[in-house]
């Protein structure tokens, strides 16, 4: 291997590792006060009406937005959000969800997402989308409970719109407008945060690659 292209190559490395100890971009908080938009989400096959638009994530920043649904009665619930992760990549996404005691059978799902007709992100009551097309399954959670109410996936090949749906059901007390005094009804609610981050190589690894460059740089030398 020729002197100059390990000097290159090494130069790269190290511009690279400057980047990773320093971050290449600032993690922003896409979505900080949003709250969901309680109209009926409707999905009949693949096609949905009424999810609300939680907006773009860059993952190779980390980026990260909540958003808080009140107001739950009694009954089962199925939440849709729709959001962006952008530039695509090898991304692990993750979502924590904090939730009323009374809401059981917690669940989450991830799908790709296409076709979408929607309103501008807002950075607070979210807007809805008239029009989603609800692609193939990217992850399911499975129920959560209390104490493990967050999940992970693993780094997946993700890129462009998802649709995630969220679901249970909430058990509230409807109270007694005829008692003396009247019992108000409660409600339940539960906030979500979304995650996302950009799989890149770790400092170790490139000072793994750096060291065989310097190696064989020696060998080099050693042969001239």
């Amino acid at each position: 291997m020729d002197m100059k292209i390990l000097k290159k190559l090494f130069g790269g490395l190290a511009v690279a590792a400057g980047l990773m100890g320093g971050g290449a971009a600032s993690a922003a908080v896409i979505c900080s006060s949003c709250s969901y938009t309680d109209v009926p989400a409707v999905l009949t096959g693949t096609s949905l009406v009424g999810a609300n638009v939680f907006g773009t994530y860059n993952p190779t920043a980390s980026d990260n937005g909540s958003y808080n649904h009140g107001g739950l009665g009694n009954g089962s619930f199925s939440d849709w959000v729709v959001f962006e992760i952008a530039p695509a990549g090898r991304v692990q996404a993750s979502a924590t969800f904090v939730f009323s005691n009374e809401i059981t059978g917690f669940n989450a799902q991830i799908y790709e997402a296409s076709a979408l007709t929607c309103g501008a992100f807002v950075n607070g009551p979210m807007s809805t989308c008239t029009a989603t097309t609800v692609g193939t399954l990217v992850y399911d959670s499975g129920v959560l409970g209390q104490s493990v109410n967050q999940f992970t996936t693993s780094f997946l090949n993700l890129g462009g719109w998802y649709a995630m749906q969220i679901g249970g059901t909430s058990q509230a007390d409807p109270g007694d407008p005829l008692a003396s005094p009247p019992i108000p009804a409660s409600f339940n609610n539960y906030t979500g945060n979304l995650n996302t981050r950009r799989a890149i190589p770790e400092p170790g690894s490139l000072a793994l690659v750096a060291l065989a460059l310097l190696g064989a740089g020696a060998v080099m030398r050693r042969r001239a």
